[in-house]
């Protein structure tokens, strides 16, 4: 559990103009065989960013085969939504995928990026991305970020 919580991106693992929105958490996976699961947030504070938060959640799975179950899952649930659309962002990880999907009640916008490292899954959300220019390549700089701290621990571990 230590190792999922270790896994999910620091205040030096961001970009420059984000604060970390409280600690990282994990949780022990809830029955035997199940994923641990951690998460943390954090937000934008360059000036005229608006509410701009990336979120940040984190699987420990005891397989790769059982973390790919993860991701598609995600996935899956994710691409439920309106105007669900793929991005064309560089493979990260042993597998991603990445797309913006758009809330009709709250009329909003968000990217998303789901990852899996081995047998660990990463899902970050990123938004409101309606009016901010050059989400495409923030989402996948906090990705790779996010990809980068997954590998770190995993091989310190």
């Amino acid at each position: 559990m230590a190792q999922t919580r270790d896994a999910l991106p620091t205040p030096k693992d961001m970009p420059p103009g984000w604060s970390q929105e409280g600690p990282a958490d994990a949780v022990e996976a809830e029955q035997a065989g199940a994923c641990h699961e951690g998460d943390t947030r954090y937000a934008m504070t360059a000036s005229g960013s608006g509410s701009v938060r990336a979120e940040f959640q984190i699987f420990g799975c005891t397989s790769p085969t059982q973390a790919e179950r993860v991701r598609k899952q995600l996935v899956r649930e994710q691409s439920g939504y309106d105007r669900t659309t793929p991005l064309s962002l560089a493979a990260l990880g042993d597998k991603s995928s990445t797309f913006t999907y758009y809330k009709e009640p709250e009329d909003s916008t968000n990217a998303m990026a789901v990852l899996r490292v081995g047998s660990t899954v990463g899902w970050l959300r990123f938004g409101e991305v309606n009016d901010l220019p050059g989400y495409e390549a923030q989402l996948d700089e906090l990705a790779r970020a996010f990809v980068g701290r997954i590998e770190r621990t995993l091989a310190d571990g």
